[in-house]
């Protein structure tokens, strides 16, 4: 080292030692205040690492969780990203979902059918239909090649595709054909726009990694293919299930084996979804964390985990909000079915009419949370016991509304017709009074028994009957007010119902008559409630 070069060295160190002895004060504060912020620091990271723990490295060591067996299912229609959240106490609060502006992330357009975007707002993606609404009052109103177009009731926004311009492509969509644009996109949401596209379930057993992917007119199944080769990945199929993953973990046994995944709730608690779970026997193993309620952790094999998502799909609603275990198992009904599977009998139903929008089939029983249909659960029952056979797995059934005729007489004429035992009818409650039949029978005969209803049911001349009849001081006003009850009762008109004179000759005991000129079918409609109303109590 050159003299000059130790001369300022030495200097340097003397001023420093000057400063030192003439503010020993100020500097023991600086060396407080340094350590305190480098013990702030660490904290924080410390704080930060902890709240950044997968929830499975939370669970209990005697849980079961094995990593390489967690799974996701989907679609997810909207999904929260958790590392963007952050810690209030044992507590994750969500961020605001408008911290950052709302981004298109993906695109499918279809030939036939409805497209979809992917769209990111905040810590929230959403996996969304033309038609549905996001973000609790956007709705997405148009989805095209390279941008989506969102409406709210005084406003319009346009999200682009980043890196693309709006010219429309030259390549058309035949058929049930999609074209899709994905730009660092989640493999997730992708996934779930396909499982929306195949009408089917996917099983994704990976960690999230984000993609770019392109094709235009491709089948929804080649799409599947070109993003698993994309992944290095592959899949297996069984059924409406399809399982995404490594090759190693793919194999002819896979839907036997055991794999795991969360499910998020929303309303209702994870300790009333375990022991209804619990109660209904399903082959799975669930486990829970205290400090979270809002997620229970499910291991079961890939049909069994379906069997749970449609269970708490049911259950995890806005309507269960506080209620309790035993107050939601009421909320349901079941159907056990013995000779046909669960999903025709919820295909017959839907042909009568009685449309199950609603249900988890487990094994032989259907499990029905659509309330509006538990008023009509005896037809439903009953419709059931007579479809519950061979010959109901090539039966059509149909319900048909009548206009002139009740259920019960129509059900009888039928008979006349002479299908014998190859067609049924079912009438339900008061039959004598209702104008709804079902009808079962096969399908070569559905067109002719069908015409044979309208038939039945067509118009017939009208007769003039005295149906009811009163005496006393007080008839006429008894007349009046059963004519004015039936009217409200059957639809028809006052004007065609009409009260006699005085028909006994003796002004201090009058006898009136009500008598009416309608069809013979509408006749023996008053008839029978005139009965009902005779015998004063329901019967």
């Amino acid at each position: 080292m050159s003299e000059p070069n130790i001369n300022n060295e030495l200097e340097r160190e003397t001023r420093l030692k000057d400063f030192i002895l003439k503010n020993k004060r100020l500097v023991f504060l600086l060396a407080i205040l340094a350590v305190v912020i480098a013990a702030g620091i660490s904290v924080n990271l410390w704080i930060n690492q902890a709240n950044t723990l997968a929830e499975e490295d939370l669970l209990p060591p005697d849980s079961g969780i094995i990593k390489d067996q967690l799974a996701e299912i989907l679609p997810k229609t909207e999904r929260t990203d958790e590392t963007e959240q952050y810690s209030t106490g044992s507590t994750l609060i969500p961020m605001d979902p408008f911290m950052g502006p709302m981004v298109l992330l993906g695109v499918v357009n279809s030939g036939k059918g409805e497209c979809l975007a992917i769209i990111k707002a905040g810590n929230t993606t959403f996996v969304a239909k033309e038609g549905e609404q996001i973000v609790d009052y956007w709705t997405l109103n148009e989805v095209k090649r390279d941008y989506a177009v969102l409406i709210s009731e005084e406003r319009q926004t346009t999200l682009k595709l980043s890196g693309t311009s709006m010219a429309k492509s030259s390549t058309a969509i035949s058929g049930n054909n999609i074209s899709f644009d994905f730009r660092n996109a989640d493999v997730r949401d992708v996934l779930s726009t396909l499982a929306i596209k195949l009408n089917a379930n996917l099983i994704y057993t990976e960690s999230p990694t984000n993609i770019t992917l392109k094709a235009e007119n491709v089948s929804p199944v080649k799409a599947l293919e070109l993003l698993s080769h994309q992944l290095g990945y592959g899949y297996v199929q069984q059924g409406k299930l399809i399982v995404v993953g490594s090759t190693n973990k793919l194999h002819s046994d896979f839907f036997n084996q055991m794999v795991i995944t969360r499910f998020n709730l929303s309303f209702v608690e994870a300790s009333i979804i375990e022991p209804i779970i619990s109660k209904l026997a399903l082959p799975v193993k669930s486990i829970t964390i205290s400090t979270n309620q809002q997620a229970i952790w499910i291991q079961g094999t890939p049909q069994a985990l379906l069997k749970v998502q449609e269970l708490i799909a049911a259950i995890d609603k806005p309507e269960n909000a506080g209620k309790a275990e035993e107050t939601i198992s009421l909320a349901y009904r079941s159907i056990w079915t013995n000779v046909i599977s669960p999903e025709r009998v919820i295909a017959l139903l839907g042909q009568a009419g009685l449309e199950v929008q609603n249900s988890v089939i487990i094994g032989s029983r259907i499990l029905v949370f659509d309330s509006d249909l538990f008023s009509r659960w005896q037809e439903i029952e009953a419709l059931v016991r007579e479809l519950d056979n061979m010959n109901a797995i090539d039966y059509r059934v149909f319900s048909f509304s009548l206009r002139n005729t009740v259920a019960g007489d129509a059900a009888e004429r039928l008979l006349e017709f002479g299908y014998g035992e190859s067609v049924k009818t079912i009438t339900f409650n008061y039959p004598e009074f209702g104008r709804e039949l079902l009808v079962i029978c096969p399908p070569n005969l559905e067109a002719q028994v069908y015409s044979s209803l309208v038939a039945i049911d067509g118009n017939r001349s009208k007769v003039k009957l005295p149906i009811t009849s009163a005496t006393g001081s007080n008839a006429r006003s008894e007349l009046i007010a059963k004519r004015k009850l039936l009217s409200e009762l059957t639809g028809i008109s006052v004007n065609e119902m009409y009260i006699s004179d005085n028909i006994s000759g003796n002004s201090d005991s009058p006898h009136h008559v009500l008598w009416i000129e309608q069809t013979p079918d509408n006749v023996r409609l008053l008839n029978n409630y005139i009965k009902m109303f005779d015998q004063k109590i329901h019967p």
